[in-house]
């Protein structure tokens, strides 16, 4: 399995998620630590459902990550309900796929769903 480094050509910054409960003394929320990655790709996609007067729109997209490009990157389940922030909007994750190689136990890559 091999994908070229050039079509990764996306910079995005990942954050997991922070507990509500977790507060600071005073009560302020505590901010996402927020994780550059480079090397990855994001595919956005505007979709309309309804007709007329009763359209939904909503903005899913999808992240690819390639540990063989993106070695820092580790995602596991805790990660669902994080951030992603490209191009100055954030996302929030809600799904995340994993693909792995057919005769080992390495990750290829992962696929991250967010809205």
């Amino acid at each position: 399995m091999f994908v070229d480094k050039r079509l990764l050509v996306h910079t995005v910054n990942v954050a997991k998620p922070t507990p509500t409960k977790d507060r600071t003394l005073y009560g302020e929320h505590v901010e996402p630590t927020w994780q550059v990655l480079n090397h990855v790709r994001f595919q956005d996609v505007i979709s309309t459902q309804g007709t007329d007067n009763n359209k939904d729109r909503s903005k899913p997209a999808k992240l690819f990550v390639y540990p063989q490009y993106t070695p820092e990157a580790t995602f596991d389940d805790s990660w669902i309900g994080g951030k992603v922030m490209f191009n100055s909007t954030v996302h929030k994750i809600t799904n995340i796929k994993y693909f792995g190689y057919p005769f080992s136990d390495g990750v290829f890559s992962y696929e991250i769903e967010v809205v």
